[in-house]
């Protein structure tokens, strides 16, 4: 049935150079099968290349390339992986210090990050280099054992070093009486009435899962978990003038956007939903203020909608529309029901 299909449709199966198979099951009785495929036709067969090494997965990666397009150089991304490293953690210190910036909370906290980025980025490389280096080696042994395993020739010594190697690889006064004597009054009142507190912010910071993708400044939220007792001052000053002034600076606010295919065909904008990876500071002051705001989203909102406030739930409106129409039943009533799905609803809608 797939040849078949192969030869309808004119589809190669290229052969493997590495070994003819792409799954094992790991245990005894070794089994192995050529599961995993890659079909395409003739115009693709200079860009196949033969499958890499399984290391963490029980399946042989099949890797293929058809892209020769440069996007530049890569914009500096801080790797999860450095966070728990003693060295650096020695070094953020002293790195963070010889960072500082003066000027607008905001503006200066981007360019301080800016700055750490330079004393951080050739150490992360050279880090790295020797961990990839490492991890080489690691792999070239695994696939010595996967070869010896294919030609049954795996002892249990070597067995439990393949797993040991497999997990190797694994992976924050008088009365006010004048319109803008009152704004000012209540201005400087506000603040002070309710401030964003240290604890707070933690809270927040520690909320997230740390593992998403960075935005513009390269330093995903884990960095602001792990950092938070050196970066919390400047962050509060970021709060503090955000507070104060209603209003985030730009450099907080700069976002990168990526496009991702809404269906399987896809040819017009339309078709895909763009999202937003925004700064992690940008992050933390919006779900600040999310928390904040919940508090008060039951008693703002409509009753009317059920949909995504606490202690309502959407399950409510099919049972008020089945109450209708028994309702119409018994009454022997007419009345239609109309159903919406509006396209882009959020921003056509009031």
């Amino acid at each position: 049935m797939l040849n078949n299909f192969m030869s309808n449709n004119l589809l190669i199966d290229p052969p493997l150079t590495n070994n003819k198979f792409t799954w094992s099951n790991i245990r005894n009785p070794l089994m192995f099968s050529r599961i995993d495929r890659f079909l395409y036709n003739t115009s693709w067969e200079d860009s196949f290349k033969p499958h890499t090494t399984k290391t963490t997965s029980d399946h042989f990666p099949l890797i293929c390339e058809d892209s020769t397009l440069s996007w530049g150089p890569a914009p500096f991304r801080l790797n999860k992986i450095v966070l728990n490293d003693l060295e650096f953690k020695r070094n953020m210190e002293r790195w963070w210090t010889d960072s500082n910036q003066s000027g607008h909370p905001g503006f200066s906290f981007i360019q301080k990050l800016k700055s750490l980025a330079n004393f951080i980025k050739p150490w992360q490389n050279e880090k790295l280099h020797s961990l990839k280096s490492t991890k080489e080696d690691l792999i070239k042994e695994v696939d010595s054992i996967d070869k010896k395993e294919i030609d049954s020739f795996l002892t249990q010594e070597e067995s439990n070093r393949r797993l040991s190697l497999k997990n190797d690889l694994n992976e924050d006064g008088s009365a006010q009486n004048t319109n803008n004597n009152i704004s000012s009054t209540f201005n400087k009142l506000a603040p002070s009435l309710y401030p964003f507190k240290e604890e707070e912010i933690k809270d927040v910071i520690n909320s997230f899962e740390g593992k998403k993708a960075p935005g513009p400044d390269g330093f995903p939220l884990a960095f602001f978990k792990t950092f938070w007792p050196l970066l919390k001052m400047d962050i509060m000053e970021i709060f503090k003038d955000f507070f104060e002034k209603g209003v985030i600076n730009k450099n907080i606010n700069n976002t990168y956007i990526a496009l991702i295919a809404k269906k399987k065909d896809y040819y017009l904008p339309k078709d895909f939903r763009p999202i937003s990876f925004t700064t992690s500071i940008y992050k933390i002051i919006a779900k600040s203020l999310a928390n904040r705001l919940k508090q008060f989203l039951i008693e703002t909102i409509s009753g009317n909608q059920l949909a995504f406030v606490k202690n309502r739930q959407i399950t409510d409106a099919i049972l008020m529309a089945n109450e209708a129409l028994d309702y119409w039943k018994v009454k022997k009533t007419k009345g239609f029901i109309l159903k919406l799905d509006i396209e882009k609803a959020f921003d056509k809608l009031n």
